[in-house]
C-alpha cells in the first residue's frame, strides 16, 4: 500500500494532461473521473507519478478495503507505453468480467492479479482484437458505470442499454478478454466459445479439443519459484527479504518487464533494473527530533549502492536456479510447467561498485557502557532483546529473536541458538554459555512466555506470543536509543549491530583470546573442510572463557563511566516513540 496524495479529476484524464503531470517530492495519485461499479465496490483508473518522473496506471477498488494494483506504465515512445485510451478501455474490460463472471470477495484478490498478470504487455498484444479501442458507439462504459463528467448514470435495468459481450481468446493474454459491440436491442450476451460453452473436449470451430496453451513464463514467475525454494530450505528471512525487494524495484516500477517471457529477458534489462535502484530517492525513515545523527544524514543522500548490487545478486541466484533445474539429479523430475532457460542475463551484469564497504566503528568502553545501561532501563522486549545480543557476545539479533523456551537450560546455564547464514543445507547448532545479566535476562523472557493465553508462547522473545519479535522492531530501537544518545553526547558517531559484534570481538582479541576461539563465540569464519566434516567439539569452553572476558569489561566500563559522569544516562522508553513502536511493555518483573 503506498500512502500517496490523490487528486480527483473533474474531467477524462487525456494524453497531453497526463504528459505535462510534474513529479513532486512525494508520489501522488491522479485519478480519472470515469468510474465502474462492481458488486465489489467502485474500480477507478489511477495513474501515479512517482518523485523519479515515472508514470505507472494503476486500478484502485474501494469497498470495505482499498485494493491498488498496477496496470502497465505510461512512458511514450517506448514499446511498453500503455495510453489512456489503452488504459481506460482495459479498467472497463475488468470491471465487465467482473460482472459477467460473478467473481466471490474471497476470491477478488487472486482473479484480479490472474487477470492482469494475463494483460501484460508482450509482444504482439496491441494488434489483438480485445485490445481495440473502445469508442462512443461501441458503449466505453459498460452498463452500471457512472460518469462524474455528465452526472449520468448507464442503466442496466433496460435491455436495450445492456452491450453484447463477445470473447475474443487472446493467446498472449492467456485469459478470454471481452470486447464490447454495438447491439442496443439485444440483450443476451454470446459466452466465449469451448468446453464451458459447448459439450466437453468439443469446439464450435472444429469439433474436437483445443489443447491448452502452455503457460508462458516471466521474470516474476523464475523469481517466486527462487524464493519458494529459498523457503523449503529453511531460509525464511532471505525469502521474505528478496520477496520484498523484488516487488518494491520490480515488480510495481517495471510491472511490463516482470510480466515479460523470462526467455526474452536481456542483460541490458538485468543493468537497467539496477541502474534504476541505484538511482532512485532513499525513503527516509521517521526521526526524533532532537537526532544528531549527521552521518545518517548524509547516506540519506548516497544512492543506494547495497540494495541494487542485492538485487542483481537476487536475480542472478534465481536465474542460475533455474537454468539448474533440469540438470538437478536430487529433483525426482522437473514438472512440465517448469520454465527451460538455457543462460543467465544476469551473469554479464557488473557488480555495484561501493556495495560493500568494510567498516572500522568500534565503540569505546565509555559508549558501550552508556549502551547497556540505557537498554537495561528499557521495559520492552526489543531492549532485552538486544541486550540478550550483546552480553551474549556480540550473537546476530536475527538468530536470537528466533530462539525458543525449550533451546534455554537455566539450570544448565546455556542457550542453544541457529546458524542458518551461507550456503548451509541445515543450520548451524551454536550453544552459548549464559552467565550474569544474560542468565536474567533470559529468565524473565521464559517466564513471559508462560503467561500468553490461551496457550504458552514457544518463543523467548515476543510481543503477542504468536511469532518472534520482528528484526525491524529491534532495528527501531536501536535507532531511537542512538539518537537520544548523540543528543546527549555520550555516543561519538552513528553504529549499527555489526559494529557491535566488531566491538566485542576487537575487545576479545586486544584480551589475547585467539582467533579461533574467537570465531566460534561469534559464529563466523567457521567454513572449509575441517569445521564442517570433522571438528564436532562444541568449543563450549572456549564461548564460556570469551563471554567471562566481556562480562568483566562490561561491568568495569560501567562502574568506571558512573564514577566520572555520574547518573546521566536516560531511563524508560526512549523520548518521541510510543509503546507500540518499542514493542513491549510485556515484561514481567
Amino acid at each position: 500500500m503506498h500512502s500517496s496524495s490523490v487528486l480527483m479529476s473533474t474531467k477524462p484524464l487525456v494524453d497531453s494532461h497526463v504528459r505535462k503531470l510534474a513529479a513532486r517530492t512525494k508520489e501522488f495519485l491522479v485519478t480519472d473521473s470515469i468510474k465502474h461499479h462492481t458488486p465489489h465496490g467502485r474500480l477507478s483508473l489511477c495513474l501515479r507519478v512517482f518523485p523519479t518522473g515515472s508514470k505507472t496506471w494503476v486500478l484502485r477498488m474501494r469497498k470495505s478495503k482499498r485494493q491498488s494494483l498496477t496496470l502497465g506504465t505510461f512512458q511514450p515512445g517506448s514499446d511498453r507505453h500503455m495510453s489512456v485510451e489503452e488504459a481506460r478501455n482495459r479498467a472497463a474490460q475488468l470491471a465487465l468480467a467482473i460482472r459477467e463472471e460473478s467473481v466471490e470477495e474471497a476470491d477478488l484478490d487472486v482473479w484480479l492479479l490472474t487477470k492482469l498478470s494475463g494483460m501484460a504487455e508482450e509482444g504482439g498484444a496491441q494488434s489483438s482484437p480485445a485490445n481495440a479501442p473502445l469508442t462512443d458507439s461501441t458503449v466505453p462504459l459498460a452498463a452500471g458505470s457512472f460518469n462524474t463528467v455528465n452526472g449520468s448514470w448507464l442503466a442496466s435495468a433496460a435491455p436495450w442499454a445492456t452491450p453484447v459481450v463477445q470473447f475474443a481468446p487472446t493467446v498472449l493474454w492467456r485469459i478470454s478478454v471481452p470486447t464490447v459491440v454495438s447491439s442496443p436491442l439485444t440483450a443476451q450476451a454470446v459466452l466465449p466459445a469451448g468446453p464451458s460453452a459447448a459439450e466437453p473436449g468439443s469446439s464450435p470451430a472444429s469439433g474436437s479439443a483445443k489443447p491448452a496453451e502452455p503457460k508462458p513464463h516471466t521474470l516474476k514467475d523464475v523469481v517466486d519459484l527462487y524464493i519458494s525454494r529459498l523457503k523449503d530450505s529453511g531460509k525464511l528471512d532471505t525469502a521474505q527479504d528478496y520477496q520484498s525487494l523484488f516487488t518494491r524495484r520490480v515488480l510495481v516500477p517495471f510491472p511490463a518487464l516482470a510480466h515479460q517471457p523470462a526467455e526474452l529477458i536481456q542483460p541490458s534489462d538485468i543493468a537497467r533494473l539496477v541502474r534504476a535502484t541505484l538511482s532512485a530517492p532513499r525513503a527516509r525513515r521517521n526521526r526524533s527530533a532532537n537526532a544528531t545523527n549527521l552521518d545518517a544524514h548524509k547516506a540519506q543522500a548516497q544512492p543506494l549502492r547495497r540494495e541494487a548490487d542485492k538485487l542483481r545478486v537476487m536475480l542472478k541466484g534465481a536465474f542460475n536456479a533455474v537454468v539448474r533445474l533440469p540438470l538437478d539429479p536430487n529433483m525426482a523430475s522437473v514438472e512440465s510447467d517448469a520454465p527451460l532457460i538455457k543462460s543467465n542475463p544476469a551473469d554479464g551484469v557488473v557488480p555495484v561498485k561501493g556495495a560493500i564497504c568494510s567498516r572500522n566503528r568500534v565503540l569505546s568502553a565509555d559508549e558501550m557502557a552508556a549502551l547497556v545501561m540505557r537498554l537495561g532501563s528499557i521495559p520492552t522486549v526489543a531492549a532485552r532483546a538486544l541486550e540478550c545480543c550483546i552480553w551474549l557476545g556480540g550473537q546476530r539479533v536475527a538468530q536470537m529473536l528466533r530462539a525458543q523456551t525449550i533451546d534455554f537450560d537455566p539450570d544448565g546455564q546455556t542457550l542453544l541458538i541457529f546458524d542458518g547464514k551461507g550456503r548451509r543445507a541445515q543450520p548451524r547448532e551454536h550453544l552459548l554459555p549464559v552467565r550474569g545479566r544474560a542468565a536474567e535476562l533470559l529468565r524473565v523472557g521464559a517466564k513471559a512466555a508462560t503467561q500468553f493465553r490461551p496457550h504458552p508462547s514457544p518463543y523467548l522473545f515476543t510481543s503477542h506470543g504468536k511469532v518472534p519479535l520482528d528484526v525491524q522492531t529491534v532495528s527501531d530501537l536501536l535507532s531511537a536509543v542512538k539518537s537520544e544518545l548523540l543528543g546527549l553526547g555520550l555516543l561519538k558517531g552513528d553504529f549499527d549491530s555489526r559494529d557491535l559484534r566488531r566491538t566485542v570481538e576487537t575487545l576479545l582479541s586486544s584480551r589475547g583470546i585467539d582467533k579461533e576461539k574467537r570465531a566460534h563465540l561469534l559464529s563466523h569464519g567457521l567454513g572449509g573442510v575441517q569445521n564442517t566434516h570433522y571438528d564436532r567439539y562444541n568449543h563450549f569452553e572456549d564461548k564460556k572463557q570469551g563471554i567471562e572476558v566481556l562480562h568483566a569489561w562490561l561491568e568495569d566500563s560501567v562502574r568506571k563511566f558512573v564514577e566520572r559522569h555520574g547518573d546521566c544516562v536516560p531511563t524508560g522508553l526512549p523520548e518521541g516513540s510510543s509503546r507500540k513502536k518499542a514493542q513491549g511493555a510485556y515484561l514481567l518483573d
